[in-house]
């Protein structure tokens, strides 16, 4: 169902209206390939200790560097401001509108746009947030270690296994 919400930034009054499904589908991709890329940088599964708090184990410099590889100059500011120019029900949109409003005021433009977030996407982030937590992430054993585990070679334990030996793939 559709909401709108009245919210005050910076002495102004916004309402804002959910997205409907489709549009919000569509955001929820591109912010997905956005995170997704964040995320998946953020792991270094060959010094994961399954007894530790997973987010304080995330590699923070890579999720960084993963961010903002899929930011630019140019769609970032087109995404963020049609995600505004969707929502937002009144002040009437105009681009001179937003260029003026926003203009010095990057703050307030953070605010609005975590509030849209927020109201359009915000369940889906609490129930990502607790299955983050639930996932069980394993390592796995390196030779050496299926060695010193089982005694065996690591082409006895691809042999057993049915999966390949040899050396393992360096992190990209």
């Amino acid at each position: 169902m559709l909401e709108n919400k009245t919210i005050t930034i910076g002495g102004d009054d916004f309402v804002l209206e959910q997205l409907p499904a489709t549009p919000g589908l569509k955001y929820a991709i591109q912010i997905g390939k956005i995170f997704g890329t964040m995320i998946a940088g953020g792991f270094d599964i060959k010094d994961f200790d399954e007894k530790k708090d997973i987010l304080k184990q995330l590699n923070y410099p890579k999720m960084i560097t993963g961010l903002l590889s899929q930011l630019d100059d140019e769609s970032t500011p087109k995404l963020i401001k049609s995600m505004i120019r969707d929502s937002l029900l009144s002040p009437k949109w105009s681009n001179d509108w937003y260029e003026r409003r926003f203009s010095g005021e990057l703050a307030d433009l953070t605010q609005l746009l975590t509030h849209i977030l927020q109201d359009n996407f915000g369940d889906v982030l609490e129930i990502a947030k607790k299955k983050f937590r639930e996932v069980p992430i394993t390592r796995q054993k390196s030779s050496e270690e299926s060695t010193a585990v089982n005694g065996s070679s690591p082409s006895e334990n691809a042999e057993s296994t049915g999966s390949p030996s040899g050396p393992s793939q360096p992190d990209t």
